[in-house]
């Protein structure tokens, strides 16, 4: 299959005579996604107590996260349970434009535009009378795991933007950080708004879920869909948040399309790692990009995500030592990533036995039980701002290019043209004032309102390693 590790489908005949798919995965240590899925089926059962009744009518109203079966073999090969039904988000949404010929001649004519101007230096695919941008034909491969991608900046206009405008003319990590440091949210929002988010039509997701409908039962059926999927969304950005997922791209969430569920695969980063690892740091708490906040229009659809959270929220909240008892599995065991994140962030000459590192307050924590740490710290309600920054600190490539004052004052949103710390964008309800949400603990309500405002600052968006696409 098209992917990093290229992984295999196997087909096992069963006694039962159905025939049984896994996906065979190596070079990576799955015990840390077997855990991850373990952790959300505890939180499913604080969720949806009467598990006899399979987690669809407990006492939340069928709030749970949609699981599957984990098998590690060794540290660098195991099996994971193939979930039939479903489709990678990625996929639908490119198959979606594939059909629309006003995007096609929206982003071709942008790149021509973007071209003609010196943006992007005339290279590539786009010069010379060669062809401009996406055809229905590339798309349809892309949607297949062929090699158009959102993030191919000489096809898709919206990256052309992020790669030349925002970022200079690649996408180094060093040229990430010289852009924190350097490019103000006053000229970033409207790179962002206008000619990233602004070139997609923001409804394909939901004719995806229209079209399955019809198929299906119709109106009826289009509205179980779509509130399905709002209510997996929720319950899952929550949970995500709790265990520190990162590496949310499309691909990485797949819709059921019977039922509507969302499915979240893929946890090789959790517990912060996204933040406190990557060279190009993430700073989104969970993925709630245009097409997932359009997808629930005409209704509210970013106060009912946030209701569903919040249910989510105050489970979680409520059981936050069992849960933390949990998660000490991480501390018993370490997996093999976690050691060796541990010893490329180790300060060259230090002969100490154990990996440590300074945290804010000036003391000595062991990086795997600092990571649990700021779960716990989550569970007990603390200001998603300051988790997210205790990450960034941890981060070496932070360290190396000097960009930690940078990037703190965009989590926090204290750039002038942001918005955000001034009550002017984002989710934050009226009712809410800043300073309450720059406490230092928060209330389950507020915490998610916090994190709303975090995973849809279009300058923090516009700041994310351009892999994940943002702007779709």
């Amino acid at each position: 299959m098209a992917s990093l590790r290229k992984p295999k489908r196997l087909g096992l005949l069963g006694s039962d005579e159905k025939t049984h798919r896994f996906l065979v995965k190596g070079g990576e240590d799955l015990r840390n996604d077997e855990r991850i899925e373990q952790l959300l089926t505890c939180m499913n059962g604080l969720l949806c107590p009467a598990e006899g009744q399979g987690g669809v009518s407990g006492r939340r109203g069928g709030h749970r996260v949609r699981t599957y079966s984990v098998v590690p073999m060794t540290t660098e090969v195991g099996l994971l349970e193939w979930v039939p039904g479903t489709v990678p988000l990625k996929a639908l949404i490119t198959q979606g434009l594939q059909h629309d010929a006003h995007f096609l001649n929206k982003n071709n004519q942008d790149l021509q535009a973007l071209k003609r101007g010196g943006k992007g230096g005339g290279g590539g695919s786009g010069s010379g009378g060669g062809s401009i941008g996406l055809s229905p034909a590339e798309l349809a491969a892309a949607a297949q795991g062929g090699a158009v991608s959102f993030s191919d900046p000489d096809h898709h206009a919206p990256a052309h933007v992020l790669v030349h405008q925002v970022l200079g003319g690649g996408v180094s990590a060093a040229q990430y950080h010289h852009m924190y440091k350097a490019l103000p949210a006053s000229k970033l929002v409207p790179l962002f708004t206008g000619g990233m988010a602004g070139v997609l039509p923001t409804d394909v997701l939901r004719r995806a879920l229209v079209t399955m409908a019809s198929a299906g039962g119709g109106p009826e059926a289009f509205l179980s869909l779509r509130g399905e999927l709002g209510k997996s969304l929720g319950v899952s950005s929550a949970a995500g948040y709790v265990l520190g997922l990162g590496d949310r791209h499309l691909d990485n969430l797949l819709l059921d399309t019977t039922t509507g569920q969302l499915v979240p695969i893929d946890f090789g980063l959790a517990f912060g790692m996204g933040a406190s690892v990557l060279p190009v740091p993430e700073m989104l708490p969970f993925r709630l990009t245009p097409q997932l906040t359009e997808m629930l229009a005409p209704l509210d659809a970013k106060g009912l995500l946030a209701a569903h959270a919040t249910v989510a929220m105050r489970a979680f909240r409520a059981e936050a030592a069992m849960l933390t008892r949990t998660m000490d599995i991480f501390l018993q065991d370490p997996i093999v990533d976690w050691l060796s994140a541990c010893d490329k962030s180790r300060p060259k000459g230090d002969d100490d036995e154990d990996e440590e590192k300074e945290d804010e307050s000036g003391g000595v924590v062991w990086e795997p039980a600092r990571r649990i740490r700021n779960a716990a710290r989550k569970l007990h309600g603390a200001n998603p701002m300051d988790v997210l920054v205790d990450d960034l600190r941890q981060n070496p490539a932070v360290a190396k290019f000097g960009s930690l004052r940078s990037l703190e004052g965009i989590v926090r949103g204290q750039d002038p043209g942001q918005g955000r710390a001034h009550g002017g964008g984002g989710l934050v309800p009226e009712r809410l004032s800043v300073q309450r949400l720059q406490a230092e603990s928060l209330g389950a309500a507020d915490q998610v309102a916090c994190l709303m405002d975090l995973a849809t600052d279009p300058n923090i968006l516009g700041r994310q390693w351009i892999g994940l696409a943002t702007w779709v």
